[in-house]
C-alpha cells in the first residue's frame, strides 16, 4: 500500500524497523522523505506493543486537509 500512497511530498517514518531496510526501500522506491515520527504524514509500525507509543507521539492532522492548503 506504500507504494502506493507514498510519494516525494509525503514524509515517513517506520517503527520497529531496526536494520533500516524497510525505511531504505520505500524512501529509494517512493522517493518519499524519511521523518520524525511527529512529523511524518504516514507511519508503519511493525512488530506489536509499539502502536500505543506510536499514537501519542503522531502528528495530529489530516492529511487531505493539509493538501487541500485547510487547516
Amino acid at each position: 500500500m506504500a507504494l502506493t500512497l507514498f510519494d516525494n511530498e509525503v514524509s515517513f517514518h517506520v517503527v520497529g524497523d531496526e536494520d533500516n531496510r524497510l525505511q531504505e526501500f520505500l524512501r529509494l522506491h517512493t522517493l518519499a522523505r524519511v521523518s520524525l515520527l511527529d512529523t511524518a504524514d504516514f507511519i508503519i509500525v511493525r512488530g506489536p506493543g509499539k502502536r500505543d507509543v506510536v499514537l501519542s507521539e503522531a502528528k495530529k492532522e489530516s492529511f487531505y486537509f493539509r493538501k487541500k492548503g485547510q487547516p
